[in-house]
């Protein structure tokens, strides 16, 4: 019987690398992939976050994180500078849901998201529902640039009044604009991706959400890995890679995972597997028009 020839492997992401072979010509998922379609199809109907959802959007974040570059602002309620990377915005209904989640979401949360992406130039984003206690379906918008808040408020109001959710407000307290936005520059967090991949993926306590739960910008959702066939000289930078960061090299039965961010391996070893890493980017992000 003839041997099958292994075909070696790295892919790349903002967060890990890994290592891995697959057989030249023949390809069935493994154990790992067969549980993750169960686990997702098991939960499909049941308003919950899958594993594989999970992955997904934890690598979004990674993703967005890495694509965005650390901002400077001028604060003048503090006057001073400050910095930080990503938007974390906050969307809540002025009054009592009396829409199902689907429409909210047609309504208003497609309504927002098309605003700020035209207004506001926000191109990679994410967004989370989830229930509050009172029963109201809000949302988690992680956006790529910065909005004042007085401007998110005044175009989330405006924005649910389409649905009448401003003036049952009113009504019952006499006021015209609610407190219905917060945002959050977020900084001074040790280990960000994981911080808010946490915050995205807990689940919804309080009941369960209609429909969809989570989307992606489109430029981001394309933004997966850079899988290349590696040269010698890449297993070489790989190598070295896996022996500066020895600590966070962990093996495994069918690959290697070395976890560490681009950001940090680049910074000593800026060489062939990070071109291939950008090219991929940029490719993704900034392709050529055919």
């Amino acid at each position: 019987m003839q041997n099958k020839v292994l075909i070696p492997y790295v892919s790349i992401r903002p967060n890990y690398l890994t290592f891995y072979e697959r057989p030249e010509f023949s390809y069935t998922l493994s154990d790992a992939q067969i549980r993750n379609s169960v686990n997702l199809e098991d939960r499909k109907h049941k308003g919950k976050i899958s594993i594989k959802a999970r992955k997904r959007i934890e690598q979004a974040i990674s993703w967005l994180l890495e694509t965005t570059p650390r901002k400077r602002f001028f604060s003048k309620a503090r006057n001073k500078h400050f910095y930080f990377k990503v938007n974390f915005i906050t969307l809540t209904l002025a009054s009592k849901q009396v829409h199902s989640d689907n429409t909210i979401k047609k309504e208003l949360l497609n309504q927002f998201l098309t605003e700020i992406r035209t207004q506001f130039k926000v191109k990679n984003y994410l967004w989370r529902a989830e229930a509050q206690k009172n029963g109201n379906i809000h949302f988690h918008i992680l956006a790529d640039k910065y909005i004042h808040y007085t401007e998110v408020r005044a175009k989330w109001n405006r924005i649910q009044e389409k649905l009448g959710y401003i003036e049952r407000y009113t009504d019952q307290t006499g006021k015209t604009d609610p407190p219905s936005t917060e945002i959050k520059s977020i900084k001074h967090v040790k280990n960000l991706p994981r911080y808010l991949s946490k915050y995205c993926t807990k689940e919804s306590v309080y009941r369960k959400i209609e429909g969809k739960q989570w989307g992606l910008s489109h430029s981001l959702s394309k933004l997966k890995s850079a899988v290349i066939v590696p040269s010698f000289a890449m297993l070489d930078e790989l190598k070295e890679i896996r022996n500066i960061f020895f600590d966070k090299f962990k093996e495994y039965d069918y690959a290697s995972c070395i976890y560490v961010p681009v950001k940090k391996w680049k910074m000593v070893i800026n060489g062939l597997l990070y071109d291939q890493f950008f090219k991929y980017f940029e490719s993704v992000v900034n392709p050529v028009p055919i």
